[in-house]
């Protein structure tokens, strides 16, 4: 008995769409695997990412800069004296040596839980300086700003004018110094911590805070920086 021709000429179609359905599988599958390889990527990038917290920041090296305090406050907490954190921040504090004889103090807080607006704000100084107004820079805060402020170098003892007798390096810091290291490692603190650079930045202050804006636009100008911007 002579088979029906039917089966014979289902076969080579039978095979091509069998065919057909292992080449979509092996590609479903090759995806498949591509995703599981990349999550676990993706996941540790993402740990890295978010690696730095507040408090690691005690061991960010900067150039003469040593970090002395990396800490977080919520909103509220008390952070010295009648100074209030205004909202959830990191406050770092660091002291900084220009010259061999310096001693600069600095301050930087650092809006945290997606309050930051991508700004930085320095706040300037009065008469002969010699301390930090944390008040200021808890102000500057509380508006989303990333701020920061400097003693100048002259807090002493004895704190002040004072402070420049037979010290040429306090002097120096006092003059300009002061003001650009506390821009440039207040700057690297917070770019460490968000990793974002401010997008812009903003210098406020008056008596000595516009004698030191002053002298910053003009140092600026010496080392070719556009002061316009």
């Amino acid at each position: 008995m002579k088979s029906h021709p039917f089966p014979s000429m289902l076969r080579p179609r039978i095979r091509f769409w069998w065919q057909g359905r292992l080449r979509r599988t092996r590609s479903i599958l090759t995806r498949w695997f591509l995703c599981l390889l990349l999550v676990p990527c993706l996941m540790l990038a993402c740990g890295a990412a978010s690696a730095t917290t507040c408090e690691s920041l005690i061991n960010l090296s900067l150039p003469n800069t040593t970090i002395t305090l990396a800490q977080s406050y919520t909103a509220g907490e008390t952070v010295s004296g009648t100074t209030t954190a205004p909202l959830d921040l990191c406050r770092v504090a660091g002291t900084v040596k220009p010259g061999a004889e310096s001693n600069v103090h600095f301050e930087v807080w650092i809006p945290a839980g997606g309050d930051w607006n991508g700004k930085y704000q320095q706040i300037g100084n009065g008469g002969f300086a010699g301390s930090i107004s944390l008040s200021g820079i808890a102000n500057a805060v509380s508006r989303g700003y990333a701020t920061a402020a400097t003693d100048d170098g002259t807090s002493g003892p004895p704190s002040g004018a004072p402070t420049f007798i037979g010290n040429h390096d306090v002097l120096l810091d006092y003059g300009y110094r002061a003001i650009k290291a506390t821009t440039d490692d207040s700057k690297a603190v917070i770019e460490a911590l968000t990793g974002e650079a401010p997008r812009y930045s903003y210098f406020v202050g008056c008596s000595d805070g516009g004698r030191e804006a002053l002298k910053e636009a003009q140092m600026g100008l010496e080392r070719g920086a556009d002061v316009s911007q």
